[in-house]
């Protein structure tokens, strides 16, 4: 059997944040369907920055701390993920990066709307937590929904 490999750009960011810094995105190769979840593990591997800790709920895993940087609710910094530029919908464990995406650990201050243009005036996003609460919800409501169509 073959099992299509796919090369993702994992890269982390620091937006905002008061010692930003600057790492060379790694390249990660990997089975067709590795969850982002899963990329940043192998980017670990490859670079000690990419490191992270997560805390795990039964609907999934939530990346709290990479590269000893660490979510902060009192000034509201946490670690979004984007893919290929855009703010995820889902959390690490349901998002699934195709060959040639890029995905970015972005470390930032979570009370801006336009991701785009950090320094564009908005109201607050939800929190990341419950952002990426949702999005793990969603996904887990379309894996039942698959699930079910097969049966």
């Amino acid at each position: 059997m073959f099992i299509f490999q796919i090369s993702v750009s994992v890269k982390l960011t620091f937006t905002n944040y008061p010692d930003p810094n600057v790492l060379p995105a790694e390249q990660v190769v990997a089975a067709n369907g590795t969850t982002a979840f899963e990329f940043l593990q192998l980017a670990a591997q490859v670079n000690p920055c990419y490191i992270f800790n997560y805390t795990t709920f039964s609907i999934g895993r939530y990346i709290t701390t990479i590269c000893c940087v660490e979510e902060n609710k009192t000034t509201n910094f946490y670690w979004l993920i984007y893919l290929n530029g855009e703010l995820s919908p889902v959390g690490a464990d349901s998002l699934k990066p195709k060959n040639g995406d890029t995905l970015t650990y972005e470390y930032r201050d979570s009370t801006i709307t336009n991701h785009a243009n950090p320094t564009a005036k908005g109201h607050k996003m939800i929190a990341p937590s419950l952002h990426v609460l949702i999005g793990m919800i969603i996904g887990i409501l379309n894996i039942t929904w698959k699930y079910l169509e097969i049966a």
